[in-house]
């Protein structure tokens, strides 16, 4: 009796199990909606003129839409710029690009800033859903590329005696970078006399770094 419990009880645990797997293996499959593409992403919308935050920024800017392309809903920090242009505004970083495109010294000083606000409103993105938001046009190049934070939206637990550090959540971040701006609007970077701009390699980075 006791041997034909235990072979029972085995037999449970492996049947447990197999059934996670293979509801883990469906979650995994299904986990991206569009197979082609990742589960979260940033295309292209449009470019054209951008009110400058700052004087800083140039007049002329990237929209972007942040797509969400996962079963699950994401967030992202935004903030008002007041400028009154479409779109809003999101937390990012201007990253040097690795590899033969890295930039040198000079170009490094160069390097725009993104932005870094303390404060910011937290919007969920549901599965399918997008968000339309503007960078100054100079904060993608071939030298440098932009990442921007966003995390999962989570039930909260009904109860946890887990208290993180911080209260920080786990996140990642997703990349938009010069490849990915339709080849019409890129050009070599360099500048056209009298500040005249037609297309994204024409701008001008004037937001120095001296990191």
């Amino acid at each position: 009796m006791k041997t034909m419990k235990l072979c029972l009880a085995a037999a449970l645990t492996v049947g447990f199990f197999h059934a996670a797997s293979s509801s883990a293996q469906v979650l995994a499959r299904d986990f991206e909606i569009d197979k082609s593409k990742p589960f979260v992403y940033i295309k292209f919308d449009h470019f054209g003129d951008r009110k400058p935050v700052n004087d800083s920024e140039s007049a002329k800017g990237l929209w972007l839409r942040l797509v969400n392309n996962c079963r699950l809903p994401i967030g992202v920090s935004v903030l008002g710029l007041g400028t009154g242009d479409p779109g809003v505004a999101v937390n990012f970083e201007v990253v040097p690009t690795a590899g033969r495109d890295a930039p040198d010294a000079e170009q490094r000083k160069k390097m725009p800033f993104g932005y870094a606000a303390d404060v910011g409103t937290l919007v969920t993105i549901p599965p399918k859903g997008d968000l339309l938001f503007s960078v100054p046009a100079e904060s993608v190049t071939k030298q440098w590329y932009i990442q921007v934070r966003f995390g999962f939206v989570l039930p909260e637990p009904k109860s946890s005696n887990f208290q993180p550090a911080g209260n920080y959540e786990p996140y990642s971040v997703v990349d938009f970078n010069w490849y990915i701006i339709p080849e019409q609007f890129r050009k070599p970077e360099s500048a056209k006399p009298g500040g005249q701009y037609g297309a994204i390699g024409d701008m001008i980075p004037i937001h120095s770094s001296t990191s």
